[in-house]
């Protein structure tokens, strides 16, 4: 169980990262449209218990009933989705607490000094270079503190771990302990 928590809470950790910087760097960094409503997706799951998210993907991507396999199996393919595992608790977790990592991110982005940036850009940094000696450097304590803080989350989490990773045969330190 201490061994399917740690992996459950570093890869959920990874999947949050992945997507809360992502979103970040999107809406503090870029002028792409629609970046008011890359906020408003970045911090969505946060309105949502985890308890509610769980059911919503059991009933969404569940082997033999799920929806999403329903549909599949509908229109000619095989029905592969399966959230009653490894994977799928990672994905739920991951996707739960993107959050953090987006709001610590995006103000770590927000209040970065852009002028840093344009001295590189005026001095004939590419961007590559730029964002690898500026941008990332600055960013990286916010980074590695969410990421600390989506593991210490994930790890506790009982209402993914029981809904989703009991059925599937995942025991983790929250079930284990309520068992």
């Amino acid at each position: 169980a201490l061994w399917n928590s740690a992996l459950v809470g570093i890869g959920s950790s990874i999947v949050a990262l992945a997507i809360g910087c992502t979103l970040a760097f999107l809406a503090a960094r870029t002028n792409v449209p629609g970046r008011k409503m890359i906020y408003g997706i970045g911090i969505a799951p946060l309105f949502l218990p985890a308890l509610v998210g769980a059911l919503a993907w059991a009933l969404l991507a569940g082997p033999a009933t799920g929806y999403i396999n329903l549909v599949l199996t509908a229109i000619g393919l095989p029905g592969f989705i399966d959230i009653y595992s490894f994977g799928g608790m990672i994905f739920i977790l991951g996707i739960y607490y993107a959050p953090y990592p987006f709001l610590m991110v995006h103000s770590a982005l927000s209040l970065m000094n852009p002028d840093l940036e344009d001295a590189a850009s005026l001095h004939g940094a590419k961007l590559t270079k730029m964002l690898s000696k500026i941008t990332f450097p600055l960013v990286m304590p916010a980074v590695i503190g969410s990421g600390i803080l989506v593991f210490a989350l994930t790890v506790e989490n009982f209402p993914v771990a029981q809904v989703i990773g009991v059925p599937g045969g995942v025991d983790t330190l929250p079930t284990l302990i309520y068992r």
